[in-house]
């Protein structure tokens, strides 16, 4: 690779397909510096609560604990979590209908459970005027958080959220509760 050096235009531009794999050194050191990556993936956890939880004629978080959680490695760190709630509603035959709305959220460092924006408790599973007035609807409801809250631990702490108000006779259960967090450095 030649290079030119003269008083008027100092170096000259190294000229596209001038510069070839022998001309590059084999190795980089980079002792003593400091190196950022943006977007890259820092942990990955799973973690399941598989209790049965229960709620009726209530609303309220069906998993008031910490059976669901992570520990970042950084505090510098965005934690996604991809959660799927299973469940059911059931109604106990007193009429036929069995609404609910399941919404899910992340402690922040308040106590206070921070649900997505777009997220509501409207009716999002159940069913409405079947023939039979008892029974039970099966669900698995997918989320993702896009950017979770941390507790005063600086832990992220996956907390459901379910309704058996929405028709007198309903029960509302979460059997199952799977997350995967993902912490990136973005």
């Amino acid at each position: 690779m030649a290079l030119e050096l003269n008083g008027t235009t100092g170096v000259s531009l190294v000229q596209d397909g001038v510069v070839t794999a022998a001309d590059l050194a084999s190795t980089l050191d980079l002792t003593g510096k400091t190196v950022t990556l943006q977007g890259q993936i820092i942990s990955i956890h799973r973690d399941v609560d598989a209790a049965t939880y229960s709620l009726s004629a209530t609303a309220g978080v069906l998993n008031n604990n910490n059976n669901v959680n992570h520990t970042p490695q950084r505090a510098d760190t965005t934690v996604l979590v991809f959660v799927t709630v299973y469940g059911y509603v059931y109604n106990n035959g007193s009429d036929n209908d069995a609404r609910t709305g399941y919404k899910v959220g992340t402690v922040d460092s308040s106590g206070t459970v921070v649900y997505g924006a777009n997220e509501t408790e409207a009716y999002t599973v159940g069913y409405t005027n079947v023939t039979s007035t008892a029974g039970a609807l099966y669900i698995a409801n997918a989320f993702v958080i896009s950017d979770a809250e941390r507790n005063s631990s600086g832990d992220v702490v996956v907390r459901v959220y379910g309704n058996a108000t929405n028709d007198p006779v309903t029960d509302v259960y979460m059997n199952r509760l799977e997350a995967v967090f993902v912490e990136v450095l973005l």
